[in-house]
């Protein structure tokens, strides 16, 4: 397997621009090395919270981050493939951070793990906590940021099963486009849309259109079953208005079914409705339908 480093980084509001911490965990010579840990100041103009527990006080003691980074760069550079825990955040984050002050750096490519994750295995959520408890049988506490990182790496390795794999070469087989950070652009880590174009596009009237090729739901289709918490028809408004699909009904070429909470008076012991069970039909028939939990589908949607 090639070399890789996985990277988890921790913002101090919720605008993706402000990172203070990074955690790095390299996987070099096919060994998985100690993390490394990088603690900077972003000089956020708001301070809410850090998930590690990180007080605003601790945070502003902290070297600038323009100090930092050089560092942290340096890391980075030593490896071919920058691996972004969970769907991306962190490589987002300091992109973003590095744009707002104004920091020049040296261009890497990263992917996202939850796409390598949904392109090895078909499970019934990506989220992390469905993972320690499918994988693990346990749970991890978010704020614990070190073991956090850690145990994305180990979710990453035991879905990367083939020592002789390279996660490029993965990607390109699988449909997942390779992010591209650079000064110039930002190209995210996204499945590719499949070549059909048999899906219809469902007509929503009153729905403001703005394309957003980058966005995940771009050209991909969404079919919701169960109760959600955000109302269905204000999650196909918004699978819609960046260019994506949102049909009633599902077929062999549907994209995503995203699965809320299901009413077992309705659906039985089995737990299934009748579109899961009609997904799970056109999967064994080498249908690539991807089986999502609502939180799956906000984190798409506010990546």
């Amino acid at each position: 397997m090639s070399d890789f480093v996985v990277v988890h980084a921790e913002c101090v509001n919720e605008f993706k621009d402000s990172v203070c911490h990074i955690v790095l965990v390299p996987f070099h010579n096919g060994l998985k090395h100690e993390p490394i840990h990088f603690y900077m100041n972003p000089k956020a103009d708001v301070f809410r919270w850090v998930q590690s527990g990180l007080s605003e006080k601790e945070v502003d003691s902290f070297k600038p981050f323009i100090e930092v980074w050089g560092d942290v760069e340096q890391e980075l550079q030593k490896y071919p493939m920058v691996v972004s825990t969970s769907d991306g955040y962190s490589v987002q984050a300091i992109y973003k951070t590095l744009m707002r002050l104004d920091i020049p750096f040296k261009p890497f490519k990263y992917v996202n793990i939850k796409p390598i994750l949904r392109k090895s295995e078909k499970l019934l959520s990506y989220s992390f906590d469905f993972l320690n408890q499918q994988l693990y049988k346990d749970y991890i506490d978010v704020s614990l940021f070190e073991a956090v990182a850690l145990r994305w790496f180990d979710v990453l390795m035991k879905f990367l099963a083939d020592p002789n794999v390279d996660i490029e070469d993965f990607c390109n087989a699988n449909r997942i486009r390779v992010g591209y950070v650079s000064a110039d652009e930002f190209i995210p880590c996204r499945i590719k849309p499949k070549d059909s174009k048999t899906k219809n596009k469902l007509d929503l009237s009153g729905v403001e259109i703005n394309i957003n090729e980058d966005h995940p739901f771009y050209n991909h289709s969404f079919v919701f079953t169960g109760k959600m918490d955000l109302p269905r028809a204000d999650a196909r408004r918004a699978v819609v208005a960046v260019g994506g699909l949102a049909p009633e009904n599902v077929t062999k070429d549907l994209d995503y079914l995203v699965v809320g909470t299901q009413d077992l008076r309705v659906v039985g012991e089995s737990g299934l409705s009748g579109k899961m069970k009609k997904a799970a039909s056109f999967n064994e028939k080498g249908a690539e339908i991807e089986v999502i939990t609502e939180q799956d589908f906000m984190e798409m949607l506010n990546s």
